[in-house]
């Protein structure tokens, strides 16, 4: 059984108040190709180019309650289930991107909801990418989201007060191999739940992607927080979650991705099941295949990358040493 508090012996009857804290680990990234939850560096663009996703989650057992621990302890789920949807909208510039997140929920169940709909916490997020990794060794950014209380559910899925994230991004393409780390910190409200206080938090997150073809690939991911003012012994405040998926294109301007998580610790917002799909607007574009800047009907190596060394830079193949 994953996700579970442990919570005060005063509370040892009773379903505890509603907390100021949002249970929900997983936020869909705005952009990235390769991965379903870990973001990748971008690249630089030239103009304006704006995409847009919309993204369906199901998750089970984000947030339950151990009253009072042991080994046959009963454990109420006081968020059961949650369907949300994310519509995202992105606009590129230069090396710049500006996304808007905007988190509905369908539908909700547990003991501390009320077993409706709602609005979560729109967030807005920038990123600029220092290196392209397209023609740099590996691709570097970073991004700030600004996520704001504007949730309307009657449960732990959004935060009372605003929340700031601020991430290094790194990653880098061996051929058809994507790796891909994100490291960053949360400044956002305070919360004590008896044994844990939850506040500001480290973000990490470690994303593969395998590109099976040009239009197809595999994905996964790992994804964790850790708050900084709680024990590591505690592991409450240290929600840990892996999702596998895979990606296609179904046509010239749509990808569909979808993939499944599951909890590997029992933190707060570590689920027992996790299913994504999302719908992404990318229009296909000239195409690039290896991604060296050079469009294929004049890369003379379309799917290896030019290595701008300062020889036949504009021929598309690495050069010899």
């Amino acid at each position: 059984m994953f996700l579970a508090m442990l919570l005060a012996a005063a509370w040892a009857q009773d379903a505890p108040p509603v907390p100021e804290l949002s249970a929900q680990l997983y936020r869909p990234p705005t952009d990235s190709r390769h991965t379903l939850w870990t973001d990748g560096t971008g690249s630089v663009v030239s103009g304006l180019k704006a995409e847009g996703r919309a993204v369906l989650q199901y998750v089970n057992r984000p947030f339950v309650w151990v009253p009072d621990p042991g080994v046959d302890a009963e454990k109420t789920a006081l968020v059961s289930d949650a369907l949300q949807f994310d519509g995202i909208g992105v606009l590129h510039a230069g090396r710049f991107r500006l996304g808007v997140v905007v988190p509905m929920y369908v539908f909700q169940a547990g003991q501390l909801t009320q077993n409706g709909g709602g609005i979560g916490d729109v967030a807005l997020d920038g990123r600029v990418t220092f290196l392209d990794k397209s023609r740099a060794a590996l691709g570097l950014a970073a991004s700030v989201e600004a996520s704001l209380p504007t949730a309307t559910t009657q449960a732990p899925l959004g935060s009372a007060r605003p929340m700031v994230d601020a991430t290094l991004l790194i990653d880098d393409e061996l051929g058809p191999l994507l790796l891909a780390a994100n490291l960053g910190t949360r400044i956002g409200p305070s919360s004590t739940l008896d044994n844990v206080d939850l506040g500001d938090q480290l973000l990490y997150r470690l994303g593969a992607g395998y590109a099976l073809t040009p239009d197809t690939g595999l994905s996964f991911d790992l994804g964790g927080q850790l708050a900084y003012s709680a024990p590591l012994s505690n592991p409450a405040g240290a929600p840990l979650e892996g999702m596998v998926g895979a990606w296609g294109r179904v046509s010239s301007a749509m990808v569909l991705r979808a993939g499944v998580g599951r909890g590997l610790t029992p933190g707060i917002g570590s689920p027992v099941a996790r299913v994504v799909t999302m719908l992404s607007l990318e229009p296909r574009g000239i195409p690039d295949t290896d991604g060296d800047g050079l469009i294929d009907t004049v890369d003379r190596c379309p799917l290896q990358l030019e290595d701008f060394d300062g020889v036949d830079d504009d021929d598309g193949c690495p050069d010899l040493d």
